[in-house]
């Protein structure tokens, strides 16, 4: 008699026959979330005053013994269950309910997401719901979007309220089915990203930005120029700009490409052009395609304390992913292109650009003298024969680059080659301001 009364005690009472045949599904544990933050099951806490001790813990004394046996002889809680007794129809027909009453809450709170509410729910509750807020939340102006919905007319109507009150006073805010809440973070005057120095200053390194602060405290920041430092050779490289680069290169790649489709298509013009010259463009454009290198998006910039200090506009804006580059003093000048020996030549305040492309052996027959141009160590160029026979030739300084192009024979396709011939000079551009990071 004693056994069948402990096996019926286990069983529990009978169950209705509908949820025999419908169990439901097993929901999640509860989650208890404590004072300081911490979360821990139900079914654990319950659990917590009688839990053995840990072993190796030390001797356990009659009174721990006599509770973790009791704890251990203890049947398990069974696990809770949803939906209990109802079919699969009427299961599909709650949870389709339910999906209109449901709220929204993005941004600042630990859990944002969709939440279902009950009739008369409030801020506070669904705050609570969401994890509760983020320390960078801003409350002195959240906002609660609604819809007012006219069934009679089949018009809704937006309608958008601003708050700004503390967390205690949320439970006067009263929510309605298809709200959406957003708290934003406080606005920081850090901007998102930090820049880099590199080279010749006394704190090289990533630097995070304040929104609008200027080359000149960042430099300061970095403790200056060491003494070996060359700040009119600095190179400044900024991400915007060289993907403005990217971009303007892809569309000459582009037009070069329907140029040279529209040439060789042409019968009356196919005899002019050499498989040779169809293989220079070619080579051409899939530089393009490729990019203008690690120099890509350089910006010349004035680092000069005393010129900054007489022209403030020049000290630039910082931007994040931002890089400068210090080297150290050069002493060569560099001769490129169409020279018999292109390399460095040690700089003299004596010597012309004519000098200069002497000593490297002089011209090759295919060279362009006529659109000789110099890189100057800040990344500007300005051509030799650009500004008439009364303009001044351009002033040589350590570190600048000689850029001799190659003429371009016209082979009928004239356009092509006055694109080519500026693309030329774009990547030459690029190329020059390698050799001033690398000397």
């Amino acid at each position: 008699m004693g056994q069948q009364a402990q096996s019926a005690q286990d069983q529990g009472p009978p169950r209705p026959e509908e949820e025999r045949l419908n169990p439901g599904i097993v929901a999640p544990p509860e989650v208890i979330t404590s004072q300081d933050g911490t979360t821990t099951r139900a079914d654990d806490e319950e659990e917590q005053a009688g839990a053995p001790p840990v072993i190796g813990a030390g001797a356990l004394s009659p009174s721990q013994l006599g509770a973790a046996q009791a704890l251990a002889q203890r049947p398990k809680r069974p696990p809770l269950r949803l939906f209990v007794g109802l079919d699969d129809d009427a299961r599909r027909l709650l949870v389709g309910t339910l999906a209109n009453y449901h709220v929204t809450v993005v941004g600042e709170v630990n859990s944002p997401g969709d939440f279902l509410v009950m009739p008369g729910a409030t801020l506070d509750k669904l705050v609570q719901a969401s994890g509760g807020l983020t320390p960078k939340v801003d409350l002195h102006a959240f906002e609660v979007t609604s819809a007012e919905i006219d069934n009679a007319s089949g018009l809704s109507r937006t309608v958008r309220h601003t708050y700004g009150l503390p967390v205690a006073q949320f439970a006067q805010v009263a929510l309605k089915p298809f709200d959406r809440v957003r708290f934003n973070p406080v606005f920081s005057d850090r901007d998102t990203g930090d820049v880099t120095l590199a080279g010749e200053v006394k704190f090289p390194g990533g630097y995070e930005i304040l929104r609008g602060e200027h080359l000149s405290s960042v430099l300061a920041r970095a403790g200056g120029f060491t003494d070996a430092a060359y700040p009119a050779g600095v190179v400044f490289l900024r991400q915007s700009v060289a993907e403005s680069q990217r971009d303007t290169l892809q569309k000459e790649a582009d037009a070069l490409e329907r140029q040279i489709v529209s040439i060789v298509g042409n019968t009356s013009s196919k005899v002019q052009v050499t498989d040779g010259e169809i293989a220079y463009v070619t080579q051409m454009i899939n530089r393009l395609r490729q990019g203008t290198g690690p120099a890509s998006g350089r910006v010349s910039v004035h680092v000069d304390p005393r010129e900054i200090a007489a022209h403030p506009e020049l000290d630039i804006v910082m931007e994040p992913g931002d890089q400068l580059v210090v080297p150290r003093q050069p002493s060569a000048v560099v001769v490129s292109g169409e020279v018999m020996a292109p390399g460095g030549i040690q700089f003299r305040t004596d010597r012309s650009v004519d000098d200069y492309i002497a000593m490297a052996g002089g011209m090759t027959e295919i060279a362009d003298d006529d659109h000789v141009f110099v890189v100057q160590p800040d990344g500007s160029a300005v051509q030799v024969n650009g500004g008439g026979w009364l303009s001044a030739a351009p002033k040589l300084a350590p570190g600048s680059v000689i850029v001799v192009p190659r003429k371009l024979r016209h082979f009928t396709w004239d356009s092509i080659l006055m694109d080519i011939v500026q693309v030329t000079s774009q990547l030459a551009i690029t190329g020059a301001s390698l050799a001033v990071i690398s000397r």
